[in-house]
């Protein structure tokens, strides 16, 4: 992850040379529609690496973008409902204990829930009395099966204590709440009852994280420490605290923190190799914020690997570099308050499948090794390969390119020419036998 960002950034301010490990060079033409109301960027670009002693910097990076990549899209949001179940919700208010108006609502909840958000579930105080280690991921962070979901929740018995802030740790982790952004949301009817302070551990957790809240919400809780301790873990976390004595109040407070939690993205980018192609089945985006100056951050501010790739940004202009195999293209975007920004950027790539035979008719040879160089306006092929491998299989950006190809001692070239949104098949004939 760290290699791809040294290189993605030498993308950034006009590809101008950032530090002396990599020599960026860039042919770059774009072509800019407005169609329904949507930005479409095109761009035919070839992109060449000279590099000092760092052909592994150059093989992390292609394997970074060359490893596959489904077109399944990235969850909205990651949340984890952290849910009481201490012996004291079996009290009742009114004519059913806690714990049941707690299962009905949050049943209400995952009937409505966001299926592009992924939800977990932890439990404490479930399996024994006085036991402050009683906490349990029953559901892992994931695509919600409502039905599945809900028998885990009517299946929980309470039993014991709260140990309610080890069990909002437990959660961030699970989120890897030092890495991305991460979502709580605790349920919880009454005070810390295993020596922890919620107050002091809201602050690490939101000094730690990259993007760390707790919303909590106190159900029926009358202890005035307990109440305290909820509102300062929430307070702690930039999360908001509520407070619900009854059903409708529960019901209510979830509705609130649902939204402000499940919150879509706001921000979707399709890359596609042509107008009106499909989807690209692997992307790899990258999002600048652009400066006052007028200049796009040195440093990027998210990252996607899927397609279509989803933000939340706040308002304002960024920069978006993608790359799909060796194709790139990059343009600037604005975000406004209150509206989604969707943008497809054509990248203008193929794919391109090479064959070596040793004669015509044979079967294919394998320990092929594959050298791709793009054709310069010139008609001569640069002098830097563009991609290199064993597979024959590459993602090109349209244009011509030479191919040389090495089995034992034998060696063919041969070139051909890749269009945008096409496979183009390639069969060489190499002329080699066996000894």
């Amino acid at each position: 992850m760290l290699t791809a960002r040294l290189i993605i950034k030498q993308m950034n301010e006009g590809n101008h040379l950032l530090d002396n490990e990599l020599i960026l060079s860039q042919s770059f033409s774009k072509n800019l529609y407005f169609i329904g109301g949507k930005t479409m960027v095109t761009s035919n670009t070839f992109l060449f690496f000279k590099c000092k002693a760092c052909f592994t910097v150059l093989f992390l990076f292609s394997f970074l973008f060359l490893s596959p990549l489904s077109a399944a899209e990235e969850p909205d949001s990651k949340v984890i409902l952290v849910l009481d179940a201490s012996g004291s919700m079996w009290q009742k208010i009114g004519d059913k204990t806690k714990i049941e108006i707690a299962r009905e609502v949050i049943g209400g909840m995952i009937k409505d829930w966001n299926p592009n958000s992924h939800l977990g579930l932890t439990v404490y105080g479930h399996r024994k009395k006085g036991d402050c280690k009683d906490i349990e991921s029953l559901i892992p962070v994931s695509k919600v099966n409502p039905d599945a979901f809900m028998k885990t929740i009517n299946a929980i018995n309470p039993k014991g204590k709260t140990p309610l802030t080890q069990a909002v740790v437990q959660a961030a982790k699970e989120l890897k709440y030092t890495e991305e952004k991460a979502t709580v949301i605790l349920l919880s009817d009454g005070k810390e009852t295993c020596a922890a302070d919620p107050c002091a551990v809201g602050n690490e957790l939101e000094k730690a994280g990259v993007d760390f809240t707790a919303h909590v919400i106190g159900f029926d809780v009358s202890d005035k420490i307990g109440m305290s301790q909820l509102q300062c873990l929430a307070k702690n976390t930039g999360g908001e605290f509520f407070s619900a004595k009854n059903a409708s109040e529960l019901k209510k407070a979830l509705d609130i923190v649902v939204k402000k939690t499940v919150k879509g993205p706001n921000v979707k980018l399709t890359a596609v190799p042509k107008e009106g192609a499909e989807p690209t089945g692997k992307a790899g985006w990258t999002i600048y914020q652009i400066l006052k100056n007028g200049k796009p951050a040195k440093d990027y501010i998210d990252i996607s690997y899927y397609n279509p790739g989803k933000f939340t940004l706040p308002a304002g202009r960024y920069l978006v570099t993608v790359r799909v195999g060796k194709g790139n293209a990059k343009t600037e975007f604005e975000v406004k308050a209150d509206e989604t920004t969707e943008m497809t950027v054509i990248v203008g790539v193929g794919d391109v499948k090479l064959t070596a035979i040793p004669k015509e008719g044979a079967e294919p040879l394998g320990g092929a090794f594959w050298e791709v160089y793009p054709i310069m306006e010139n008609g001569k092929p640069s002098k830097e390969t563009i991609d290199t491998g064993r597979s024959g299989n590459f993602t090109l950006s349209a244009g011509r390119y030479l191919t040389t190809v090495k089995v034992g001692k034998g060696s063919a070239k041969t070139e051909f020419e890749v269009k945008a949104d096409e496979t183009t098949e390639v069969t060489v004939i190499v002329g080699v036998g066996d000894v």
